[in-house]
């Protein structure tokens, strides 16, 4: 007897394992069998089932199905790229009020920064504090990213207020305002400063490296110094104020008063007067008394006017007098010594306005007295004979 039987040899299952092959750190890659089977199993960095998987490292993936009892398989090489470490530098801490540059360093083609996608540089400059992110992109152009906090620290705000009307023996105390440390001029570092003498106060004030600078100068008086002189020309007083730190003036005359810086006086008689300057201000008042001896009296009856010009001049000049009646007056020329250089023939005036010119251009540059006179009546007038 014989029996016979038909064997079937099914065609292998041609799986197809799908996804993408590379990636960037961090990121994951589902793979999954192209094609309905009656069983997964994945093998090699993963071991599980389904026609599925989610990965995120590099390796080779093996996919294995069987369909009614026949296996089939399929492979793919993954590639996850490492992940391009980057970096920021730069100050944790600025002063309010400054740009700081902050720094990002890496193995990568660019860089954007959060909030700035047009920076494209490995810089950035900051104003403001907060927390700048800067994102890497590499060759694989995968990128990377990393945090920088800063903060911008407020400068002391100070000042220092001028003070007026001090005087010698006064005390000022200077406060600039709250501060961590306080640097004066003077090496002193205490958070006011006592001032007892006149000039210019400097102060560094800091919270941490944040300073801010303010200085004032100071002023003390004393009462004024007081000093003048005079020049007399016949009855006619021309006074020279020398006084300092002064405020007010008031001139005593001996006949009169006057407030003016340098007044001009006429007095009416001659004799000796004693004239008093008082100067004063906020801190108090000085005197100083001369005596000024008139000699004589211009006569404003008979002599109207005398006039030297052009004073300042070369040596060349012209006197112009006038005179309501006939006079003969001598005149002579003192060096600033008081010693006679010349004596010129007299002058012969008739009533109305009389011209003598004069060239004595022989003189050397300095300062000289012209003096006419003719027993009754004598009249000065200063020379500048100039370079």
């Amino acid at each position: 007897a014989s029996d016979t039987s038909e064997v079937e040899f099914l065609p292998a299952p041609n799986p197809v394992v799908i996804g993408d092959s590379v990636a960037c750190f961090g990121e994951t890659i589902e793979l999954s069998v192209l094609g309905d089977f009656d069983f997964y199993q994945w093998t090699g960095q993963v071991q599980t089932t389904g026609s599925a998987i989610v990965i995120g490292e590099s390796g080779t993936y093996v996919a294995t199905v069987w369909e009614k009892g026949c296996p089939g398989r399929d492979t793919l090489d993954v590639l996850i790229y490492p992940e391009t470490s980057i970096a920021i530098s730069g100050p944790d801490t600025a002063c309010l009020g400054d740009e700081v540059y902050i720094h990002a360093n890496g193995n990568v083609q660019y860089f954007t920064w959060g909030g700035n996608p047009f920076n494209f540089t490995d810089s950035l400059l900051v104003s403001t504090s907060g927390t700048y992110t800067a994102i890497g992109f590499d060759f694989n152009n995968c990128h990377s990213s990393a945090d920088y906090t800063i903060t911008f620290k407020l400068r002391p705000e100070i000042s220092l207020a001028p003070v007026y009307n001090l005087c010698v023996g006064d005390t000022v105390i200077l406060e600039p305002g709250k501060a961590d440390t306080y640097v004066w001029n003077n090496d002193s570092s205490g958070s006011t400063l006592t001032v007892l003498e006149t000039g210019l106060y400097k102060v560094t004030c800091s919270n941490g490296a944040c300073a801010s600078k303010a200085d004032v100068f100071i002023q003390f008086y004393n009462k004024p110094g007081v000093d003048f002189d005079y020049e007399v020309v016949l009855n006619e007083v021309q006074f020279f104020n020398y006084s300092s730190q002064v405020a007010h003036y008031n001139w005593n005359f001996g006949t009169d008063s006057s407030a003016f810086y340098e007044p001009f006086y006429t007095y009416d008689a001659i004799g000796n007067y004693k004239v008093s300057l008082t100067a004063t201000n906020s801190c108090g008042a000085s005197e100083l008394t001369k005596t000024i001896e008139i000699k004589d009296v211009f006569d404003d009856i008979h002599l109207h006017a005398l006039d030297v010009y052009p004073n300042p001049g070369n040596g060349l000049f012209t006197v112009s007098i006038v005179v309501t009646v006939e006079l003969v007056l001598d005149f002579v020329i003192h060096n600033s010594l008081g010693f006679e250089l010349v004596q010129s023939e007299p002058l012969f005036l008739t009533p109305g306005e009389n011209h003598f010119s004069y060239d004595y251009s022989f003189l050397p540059p300095g300062v000289y007295h012209l003096v006419w006179s003719n027993g009754q009546t004598i009249l000065e007038r200063t020379l500048v004979i100039a370079d």
